[in-house]
């Protein structure tokens, strides 16, 4: 029969539905960077990953293009998704980086 001590490690690891809600902001991370310009892309450094976001760009049929979008998802998975986010703070008009960015500018 199992202790209570089995069943500690279950209570520190996320559960099913937080990995997937991580699972989706990557994967919405991913589809925002095909906004940003082609020269921003290519500050990302992973060749795999500016491939992916390039060939995405040429896709226009649904599905393909969802699955292109989760395979930009899974790359960004793999590494670290902070240069990214960097990246889409900088061109998003809405984030605290962007507005500061433009105040130092008027200054």
């Amino acid at each position: 029969m199992p202790d209570e001590d089995d069943y500690e490690d279950f209570d520190d690891r996320p559960s099913k539905s937080q990995v997937k809600r991580e699972m989706h902001a990557i994967r919405d991370l991913g589809e925002r960077l095909l906004d940003l310009p082609a020269d921003q892309i290519e500050k990302l450094g992973d060749v795999e990953l500016i491939n992916a976001i390039n060939e995405c760009r040429r896709i226009t049929k649904g599905n393909a293009r969802k699955r292109q979008i989760q395979y930009i998802g899974k790359l960004l998975r793999k590494g670290d998704v902070s240069l990214a986010h960097e990246l889409l703070d900088r061109f998003d008009a809405s984030s605290r980086a962007h507005v500061q960015h433009f105040h130092k500018l008027e200054d």
